[in-house]
């Protein structure tokens, strides 16, 4: 098993946060000389995103650094560069990992105006709210700026009006969120809506670490109004039915 390094503080120079850690252990015989060799400042070498130099202080006894970037990583991550550092007297020489873990950043939640829907869209099953409308998730942790996934849910819907007045009558949606943070609705129990009228709801959802609580605002149009129609016929109407419902006004005797 590897020994970790301690880190022992910051400190300030020139305006820039150098960081602080102990040196691995050089054993060397000679006396004055079991101390590391520095080297000048040399960069750190990584495929991970971090970037910056490093150096031996004029002890010998530790190791400084300075990061002109480092990724930003989710809970759990792990990036990683390597130095190298040399003994007192030049006869030792070894390759180290720096290692680098990430914790969760919080998210917010951006909240979008409101979606508008056709009752035909709506209630053809399985519908995909546009990305582009969806509300945004800022995260700085790689791959986390979306949504959370959640299984179809019920949301409710109030009914409003042509003048905007609340109906009073509640009906229901469903939704979901899938794993790349796409959202869907499912609009077939909403039923017909009157025309001119306008459903209205709002669908919880969460960023994808679940820091942070949004909303999906959706309304839902009534389509144009469904033409009518009348039947064809006649009206029939016969002496028969005429004759014995004829009030016959009672004579007066002058």
């Amino acid at each position: 098993m590897s020994t970790a390094f301690k880190f022992l503080g910051t400190r300030v120079d020139g305006g820039k946060t150098i960081y602080i850690f102990e040196a691995p252990q050089v054993t060397d015989q000679d006396t004055g000389e079991s101390r590391l060799r520095d080297d000048g400042v040399q960069t750190l070498t990584s495929s991970d995103g971090i970037a910056g130099t490093y150096w031996v202080d004029s002890t010998g006894l530790k190791v400084e650094m300075h990061f002109d970037s480092l990724p930003n990583l989710g809970q759990g991550d792990k990036a990683s560069a390597s130095l190298s550092l040399t003994s007192l007297d030049g006869s030792a020489t070894k390759t180290y990992d720096f290692g680098y873990s990430g914790v969760n950043d919080l998210a917010t939640i951006i909240p979008a105006t409101a979606i508008v829907l056709s009752e035909s869209d709506a209630a053809n099953g399985q519908f995909e709210l546009s990305q582009s409308l969806l509300p945004t998730v800022n995260d700085l942790d790689r791959g986390e700026d979306k949504l959370q996934a959640q299984a179809w849910t019920d949301a409710e819907m109030k009914l409003y009006d042509a003048n905007g007045a609340d109906t009073g009558e509640i009906r229901t949606i469903r939704y979901m969120v899938d794993d790349d943070g796409k959202a869907y609705t499912d609009g077939t129990s909403l039923g017909d809506l009157v025309h001119d009228t306008v459903a209205k709801g709002t669908l919880a959802v969460k960023s994808f670490d679940g820091t942070a609580a949004g909303h999906i605002e959706v309304h839902i149009a009534a389509d144009a109004n469904n033409l009518a129609a009348l039947t064809e016929g006649a009206f029939i109407f016969g002496e028969n039915e005429y004759k014995p419902h004829v009030v016959t006004a009672p004579s007066v005797n002058p």
